[in-house]
């Protein structure tokens, strides 16, 4: 099919790997955001492609329709020197029709062949490109093939995919700034963590304290999953890029200052007599009665106990906050509540960021709600804003 200029046509998974990774690197590199992300997207399983080619057959838009439970979802990209002519908005177009089709039932042929008719009207007009990376989930569709639950995700937010996306009815309902620490350019300021406090690395037994310290830190937030200790663990430990030396607790003197690693509750063994038994049964830390992550109360009965207390995981005397890392990246940052404005945020990230330097990391990203005030914070610690990812929906 064609498109203004363009051939389109659909792309060959693995023999246009690095064209696709070239073209992302091109967009991202005047829009800010992280290619990698953008580039995964085309690589999912079942996915539904399709890409515009020049004349000298060099891939300058592309996007990929892939499924998900339940819904699909579709990421675009435009190259920066074909911007202005209306490609965003045909690969925009292509994707609701593609999406709505898939979502509706539609067979994977059929769905390509309704939304080439998407891109061959609507490549010639004259709605303004997209500007970054694109992505739109589909969370379903009416009857008949009418889009609907549309969340349009871009990793790279610009004035002109604002407006693309007005141009759709799409209004913004989330944005987050993804921002990056040079550590082969500048060294991570030293920050002492507030006396009383001392920064434990992550182990598999320190990991429920870890978890009551995120519990504590985010449960308020709206949006909060409430995940028990388990499944935030192994969302936290079981990705294999997960680095447990760069991860810290602020632990209080009510943790391993008392003198046993992995013992929330302070003491050799607990009320039930079961020494190192974090759970009140030997081995349990996935949330059985007396587990450290979830009771009120603590199986050893001591009030201000940092595993035993609904409400403030820590306290005063307990674990003041936690961050957590991957490769290349600071995954979590919270603060308890008690302990917020006393520089436990700042230190556990600039003593990471020392870590990951001192094992030959060269950079360092995190992404920060733009609402958050964190961010501000990471700004004086020597973090630059890279782009803006944002989530658009109507």
């Amino acid at each position: 099919m064609r498109g203004g200029v363009l051939t389109w046509g659909p792309l060959d998974g693995d023999g246009d790997r690095e064209a696709v990774a070239a073209l992302a690197g091109r967009c991202h590199g005047a829009d800010g955001g992280v290619p990698e992300v953008t580039i995964s997207r085309f690589a999912a399983d079942g996915v539904i492609t399709t890409g515009g080619r020049t004349a000298t057959g060099v891939l300058v838009a592309a996007a990929a329709v892939r499924p998900l439970s339940p819904g699909v979802a579709l990421i675009g990209l435009v190259d920066p020197a074909h911007r202005g002519a209306g490609v965003g908005g045909a690969l925009l177009d292509w994707g609701l029709a593609t999406a709505t089709s898939v979502v509706a039932g539609v067979t994977r042929n059929a769905a390509t062949s309704a939304a080439t008719s998407a891109v061959g009207s609507v490549a010639g007009s004259t709605v303004g490109g997209v500007t970054g990376s694109v992505a739109i989930s589909v969370a379903g569709g009416a009857a008949g093939g009418a889009a609907g639950g549309v969340t349009v995700e871009t990793e790279a937010l610009t004035g002109a995919a604002e407006r693309l996306f007005a141009s759709r009815g799409l209004r913004q309902v989330f944005a987050e700034d993804v921002m990056r620490f040079d550590l082969a350019a500048a060294e991570p300021p030293v920050l002492p963590l507030p006396p009383g406090l001392t920064a434990l690395e992550w182990t598999p037994a320190r990991a429920p304290r870890f978890f009551a310290a995120y519990d504590a830190a985010f449960r308020e937030r709206p949006g909060f999953p409430a995940w028990p200790v388990e499944r935030w663990v192994a969302w936290t430990a079981g990705d294999e890029e997960f680095r447990p030396q760069w991860s810290l607790l602020a632990a209080g003197p009510a943790g391993d200052a008392a003198g046993l690693e992995g013992d929330t509750a302070g003491l050799e063994g607990d009320a039930a007599g079961l020494e190192g038994d974090t759970a009140g049964l030997e081995g349990d830390a996935a949330g059985l009665e007396g587990d450290t992550a979830g009771l009120e109360g603590d199986a050893a009965g001591l009030e201000g106990d940092t595993a035993g207390l609904e409400g403030d995981a820590a306290g005063l005397d307990g674990d003041a906050g936690f961050v957590t890392c991957a490769e290349g990246w600071v995954v979590q940052v919270g603060v308890v509540p008690s302990w917020r404005g006393r520089g436990v945020g700042g230190a556990l990230v600039a003593q990471a960021l020392r870590r990951m330097r001192a094992d030959g990391a060269g950079q360092a990203l995190l992404d920060v709600n733009v609402d958050n005030p964190a961010g501000r914070l990471y700004a004086r610690l020597g973090f630059r804003t890279l782009g803006r990812r944002a989530r658009f929906q109507r």
